[in-house]
């Protein structure tokens, strides 16, 4: 296990604290939503330092088979759980309006959707 960084750790406390008080609409804290952006890139620091040394195709299928393996279960599960609770509280018109976002994030594209509403 790696030693955690203090200065990435203060960082991460940093960017907290800016989105908090970004949506506590505190005056003086408009740019708050930077905070967001700041924890990207300590996320994508760590990933690089900890996935970095991947050196073949294999090893990096193996990674995305496993983290793809915790992750997509939940990710359908909370899909099936909207749909259940769309179906009891909302009206006809919102359930099409869901149905058709439940198919976009269930091939995994929920922001073609997005995209497409938009337009």
């Amino acid at each position: 296990m790696q030693k955690k960084i203090l200065h990435i750790e203060k960082l991460r406390g940093i960017s907290i604290l800016l989105v908090l008080l970004f949506h506590l609409d505190i005056p003086g804290f408009q740019f708050g939503y930077f905070g967001v952006d700041i924890f990207f890139v300590i996320s994508g620091f760590l990933m690089a330092s900890l996935y970095g040394d991947m050196a073949g195709r294999a090893e990096i299928g193996n990674y995305f088979l496993r983290r793809s393996a915790r992750i997509l279960p939940a990710y359908y599960v909370v899909i099936v759980i909207s749909v259940l609770v769309g179906i009891v509280t909302l009206l006809p018109h919102e359930i099409s309006m869901l149905t058709t976002q439940i198919l976009w994030s269930a091939f995994l594209l929920p922001n073609f959707g997005f995209w497409q509403d938009a337009a």
